[in-house]
């Protein structure tokens, strides 16, 4: 706990005066953050589930892109010595619902997640 609240209080550092944390929930898929970036691509054929999962796999990061709004989300754990990708690849392909703290800063989105589970719509 005191290991994941050290980072915390690292991310809000290396990112400036972020606005205070809001717990939120957000529903939406994984995507490869490079990727849907670059070429749009999503997890919502087999052909882009595949690509997601190489480029997961070859080190890119994955994250959240939020439904309706577009939004993206980098993600970070809030448990210690607990891999982001490794937490999100089981997910790729799926609605999700994601619960954590949201901070924001020059309109980067970065959500330390607490949960994350199957989305019942």
């Amino acid at each position: 706990m005191k290991r994941a609240l050290i980072i915390a209080l690292g991310i809000v550092c290396a990112f400036g005066s972020a606005s205070a944390a809001d717990d939120v929930t957000i529903k939406g898929e994984v995507v490869d953050l490079v990727s849907y970036m670059v070429t749009g691509t999503r997890a919502n054929s087999p052909q882009g589930i595949e690509i997601v999962k190489a480029s997961a796999g070859g080190g890119n990061s994955l994250g959240i892109l939020e439904d309706g709004t577009g939004r993206l989300y980098v993600v970070t754990m809030k448990k210690a010595n607990t891999s982001a990708n490794a937490t999100l690849s089981p997910w790729i392909g799926s609605r999700i619902t994601a619960k954590g703290q949201l901070y924001t800063k020059g309109g980067t989105r970065v959500l330390i997640l607490t949960t994350i589970g199957k989305s019942m719509n």
